[in-house]
């Protein structure tokens, strides 16, 4: 493993100093090793930097909810910079989130394919932000902020200076751009001449937010794309011609969240889905490899 270039961080994840997250990063291959006891949610890296997999829980405890977000957008963010300043080429990040996906699922639920990207690359941990909800900690990952300094403080809440409740189903809220503050990772990269491709991630389609991404798809719930067919348009992208493909890729599939609220984290049709989803993981890493610049 080469060690040439090496970022540590350090972030405090509660008001004890000993609580302390340590992340540890070597190019070309990640490491990390977290100092946590708990495992709240699970984060997959390949050995080849081709894939990230934020698994994104959704928990109610709140000795879990209390701890402020691991900011691992932060890291993603340093790969890029990292990787570029010092001409490791035209490297290729996709992040994909399975909202709702429990760090237990792969336990309970068997994730083969999950786990084959963990045993060749890493497999850590993260913890969501309070509320564990999804506009808030999607926005996180996004910014690299807390809830408080951008903005979206939960996915429905009521705005004392506006005098509105902003709700993430209230389409003059949900794209009202003054809510939503900091600055997104596919806005960093692409002022940094960085194309970029974004699916339904929250923010990406807010009018004001400027740049947005190369290739965009906008979140519609009325129509959206099958998980597959998300899949696919990452592929599609990656397909692209070199001066207009994307070097990040941000997916968001909104499952096993309603189906963990609906069946519980055991029930029959949660293991159906966490099973397909596992399956889906796989053929994307598949499809990925077998790009011409996949290897």
């Amino acid at each position: 493993m080469t060690n040439r270039y090496t970022i540590h961080i350090y972030i405090n994840t509660e008001t004890r100093k000993k609580d302390v997250c340590y992340y540890h990063f070597s190019f070309p291959l990640p490491s990390v090793s977290v100092r946590k006891k708990q495992r709240i949610s699970r984060v997959f890296f390949d050995r080849k930097q081709k894939l990230i997999l934020y698994l994104f829980p959704h928990s109610h405890n709140p000795d879990f909810n209390m701890r402020t977000f691991t900011r691992l957008s932060i890291i993603t963010l340093f790969l890029f910079v990292v990787c570029t300043f010092y001409g490791y080429g035209q490297n290729y990040t996709v992040i994909v989130s399975l909202d709702g996906f429990r760090h237990d699922y792969p336990r309970i639920h068997q994730t083969p394919e999950l786990d084959k990207i963990a045993a060749s690359g890493v497999d850590a941990v993260m913890l969501p932000s309070y509320p564990a909800s999804t506009f808030p900690n999607h926005y996180t990952m996004a910014t690299g902020l807390i809830l408080d300094h951008h903005g979206l403080v939960n996915n429905t809440f009521w705005d004392p200076v506006t005098g509105k409740k902003y709700s993430m189903g209230d389409k003059e809220t949900r794209y009202d751009a003054t809510y939503y503050l900091g600055e997104p990772i596919w806005i960093t990269a692409e002022k940094q001449r960085v194309k970029t491709g974004v699916l339904y991630w929250v923010g990406c389609d807010i009018p004001g937010l400027e740049p947005s991404a190369t290739h965009l798809e906008r979140w519609d719930p009325d129509e959206r794309l099958t998980f597959q067919q998300r899949i696919d348009k990452a592929i599609e992208w990656l397909s692209l011609p070199e001066e207009i493909r994307p070097r990040l890729i941000m997916l968001y599939i909104e499952e096993p969240d309603g189906y963990g609220h609906r069946y519980g984290l055991t029930g029959k049709e949660t293991g159906k889905l966490v099973k397909s989803l596992n399956a889906l993981m796989g053929d994307l890493y598949r499809k990925i490899s077998a790009l011409p610049h996949g290897d």
